[in-house]
């Protein structure tokens, strides 16, 4: 048997633990930049964007993807020459790109209704409950992209909203291993409370979240998320010449 590595099993408790008290209303949040990082500066390329949902509510049984699915690339740059540096040479092993849900202008992070509390729901925590739902820590694939470069990928398939509405995703890089002798893990009170350093925020542009009976369908399946879903990412792919009926579950796996 092998044993899963740690930065994963970090990750997967970084998804499972990172929650906030569902206080009923918006809470601020003041932007913070990442500091800088000696040599190299990080960023999030979002190379597709989120457009609709359709909301799950507070059941576990109904979930339903954010459509198409969010596919970031990891771009580094060295700040000697001002140029990309070679996804080679580049060291992914811990990192960590955290999610999470703010409103459309990005200035609030959004957690569940002041009714949340009224609808029976699988509590993550004491007292605790997710708006954003799913896996939302994930780790840097190794993808090419639709011109066959290879490069460093987040790709977000697993996240659903549970209220209707329109948001933001915020993402943070997080290096999990920065050799701070932590061993690559982080003590969860919120990773910018961790000991690994953030070293590059982005937003999505604003997507939609709609009721059961208002929600359109989801959107056809990109050439990208295509081009991933063949090198081994789980991504939904809808049958080609399938029926477009809003709502009917037309995904294979």
């Amino acid at each position: 048997q092998h044993s899963t590595p740690s930065h994963i099993n970090t990750a997967n408790n970084m998804a499972y633990n990172y929650t906030k008290m569902n206080t009923g209303r918006p809470e601020p949040i003041q932007q913070q930049q990442p500091p800088p990082q000696p040599g190299k500066k990080y960023e999030l390329s979002v190379e597709q964007q989120p457009i609709r949902a359709r909301m799950c509510g507070f059941g576990d049984k109904d979930r339903r993807p954010i459509t198409p699915p969010p596919c970031i690339r990891l771009v580094v740059i060295d700040n000697q020459t001002g140029r990309e540096v070679d996804f080679q040479d580049i060291d992914s092993t811990y990192f960590v790109l955290m999610v999470d849900l703010f409103d459309a202008a990005g200035q609030y992070q959004m957690y569940g209704p002041p009714q949340a509390a009224m609808i029976p729901a699988t509590p993550i925590g004491s007292n605790h409950t997710r708006n954003l739902i799913g896996m939302n820590a994930v780790n840097a694939c190794r993808l090419n992209d639709l011109a066959g470069k290879p490069g460093f990928w987040f790709v977000l398939q697993d996240l659903s909203v549970r209220t209707e509405g329109t948001f933001r995703l915020k993402l943070s890089l997080f290096d999990i291993g920065a050799g701070d002798g932590t061993n690559g893990t982080v003590h969860l009170n919120g990773p910018s409370k961790g000991k690994g350093p953030c070293l590059a925020t982005n937003y999505t542009d604003p997507f939609t979240v709609y009721s059961a009976k208002k929600f359109p369908g989801v959107i056809e399946s990109t050439k990208l998320s295509k081009c991933f879903a063949q090198q081994g990412i789980k991504i939904p792919i809808r049958k080609d010449g399938g029926p477009k009926v809003p709502n009917q579950s037309e995904f294979d796996e």
